[in-house]
């Protein structure tokens, strides 16, 4: 997964992770680019994506997440603010569709460890929200990894991925 060394990963159907961009953890203050610049270059230019025919506009790409997950996306973004100094802020948020494919819920399986590890590590900030249709399902964001878990009933591995 590495989240920790991108802005993001993108999750097809098919369980297929497609990172995109540089995490400040690694850039620091001299990341300049945004997740939408990231995703535009990166994720939007890709053919499987183009296959989509989703109608993306690169202004501002939390806006169009729910709609994409009507495409049977899952949005893993690592929106941490990190300049190397006592004001880092580490954030992760997924955005997923009501009903993961089970490529999808093997990917997220697979990587548990690695994901509650990092948000441990960091004491981050983790939220996730699920759609139906591009519409939120969630009353209010799931604020817990191991909550999102058990909500869409992904399995927990507790192997270290080597």
């Amino acid at each position: 997964m590495h989240l920790n060394e991108v802005a993001g990963i993108v999750l097809t159907e098919d369980g297929i992770a497609h990172p995109f961009g540089v995490s400040d953890e690694i850039c620091g203050a001299e990341n300049n680019k945004s997740h939408e610049e990231y995703f535009s270059n990166e994720i939007a230019t890709q053919s499987w994506f183009k296959k989509l025919n989703i109608a993306f506009e690169p202004q501002n790409l939390y806006y169009q997440i729910p709609e994409m997950t009507s495409y049977n996306l899952t949005f893993i973004l690592n929106a941490s603010s990190v300049s190397h100094n006592k004001h880092d802020v580490y954030t992760y948020a997924i955005f997923a569709p009501q009903q993961l494919s089970q490529q999808t819920k093997d990917y997220f399986s697979k990587h548990y460890l690695e994901f509650k590890n990092l948000i441990d590590r960091d004491k981050a900030f983790f939220q996730a929200d699920t759609f139906q249709d591009g519409k939120y399902q969630n009353s209010m964001p799931i604020g817990n990894l191991d909550k999102f878990y058990e909500f869409m009933n992904i399995e927990k591995n507790l192997k270290t991925l080597k």
